[in-house]
């Protein structure tokens, strides 16, 4: 991902890492659930992938070995999953962006989603630093107001943190988003009709941010750390058991011929909704179980930053 050896002597590298560091920005994703909001910049897995990486945890001690050997056993027992996908294309949004300086005069049909704004703006979201909490929040905090110093002290005093939720509640626990998430309408709400949506079977889903999901697992190869796309791949029900090990053997090559299989959809994307139809399942952001239900997200374009021992280069 950050073209990182796999060495034995990591102090070594390490050291080399913090004497001559290279600053490479990363993506986030931002995701909302019914009962909650986090950050994330590996994946969001539904299906075959998240069921391996739950029902494999307690063989955590063989090492990664352990997902191989799952895989083999959903892959004997194979299930499928009906779902519901929506998601808001590459192409839309760069269109809106460039159109908007030359046709923001009104009466064109506007669908833009209930979190959009009027303003001539992008429709790619950046994260305003200036901005502690968001407008139906009565303090919002500024730099050039009360000084730099004073704008974020800490964490505690704004609310702001990349390891807490993205929502804050108000006395009446009514949500508020603390970041502006301009593509995404409210979890409950209809997407809006710019989006693709669609019924859909699978065996796996995953929307995947980064180039690989572990060692052995070469994800989105084209991919990199701010590229600003949610990548989206699943497997369709249209495949066997032989399908499925030859799609699970062509994931291990780096060179994303998996992809071009006919039963892998394959989708790029900046904003996106799953809902799972069927009843049971395990959800996973970043290979952690989350509550299993409908979940959102958009791409958080270079929010924060990485340090390694060498700058990654864009191959697409």
């Amino acid at each position: 991902m950050f073209r990182e050896p796999f060495e034995d002597e990591w102090i070594r590298h390490s050291s080399f890492i913090v004497a001559k560091p290279q600053i490479q920005p990363m993506d986030l994703v931002a995701l909302e659930l019914p009962s909650s909001s986090m950050y994330c910049f590996l994946s969001v897995s539904w299906g075959m992938f998240s069921d391996i990486d739950v029902d494999t945890e307690p063989w955590r001690k063989i090492g990664d070995i352990r997902f191989l050997l799952g895989a083999f056993l959903k892959i004997g027992g194979l299930k499928k999953y009906r779902g519901r996908l929506s998601y808001l294309p590459l192409e839309e949004v760069e269109s809106t962006s460039t159109s908007k300086g030359s046709d923001n005069k009104g009466g064109g049909g506007d669908q833009r989603g209930p979190n959009q704004s009027n303003k001539d703006e992008s429709n790619t979201i950046t994260y305003d630093k200036n901005k502690a909490i968001d407008d139906q929040n009565e303090h919002i905090v500024k730099e050039e107001d009360i000084g730099a110093k004073e704008a974020v002290s800490s964490p505690s005093d704004t609310g702001i943190s990349l390891n807490d939720d993205v929502v804050l509640c108000d006395a009446g626990d009514t949500p508020h988003r603390m970041i502006p998430l301009d593509l995404l309408p409210a979890i409950d709400q209809p997407v809006p009709s710019s989006w693709k949506s669609y019924e859909f079977e699978t065996y796996s889903f995953s929307a995947l941010f980064q180039t690989h999901l572990n060692q052995m697992t070469y994800g989105i190869p084209h991919a990199s750390l701010d590229d600003g796309i949610i990548h989206i791949f699943y497997i369709k029900t249209s495949g066997n058991r032989l399908h499925m090990l030859d799609i699970l053997k062509e994931i291990s090559v780096d060179n994303g011929t998996y992809l071009e299989n006919p039963h892998i959809e394959y989708i790029k994307c900046q904003a996106f909704r799953l809902e799972p139809l069927t009843k049971k399942g395990y959800l996973c952001v970043d290979g952690e179980l989350v509550d299993y239900g409908p979940v959102q997200g958009q791409v958080m374009p270079s929010i924060c930053n990485v340090i390694g021992g060498y700058k990654e280069t864009n191959n697409m």
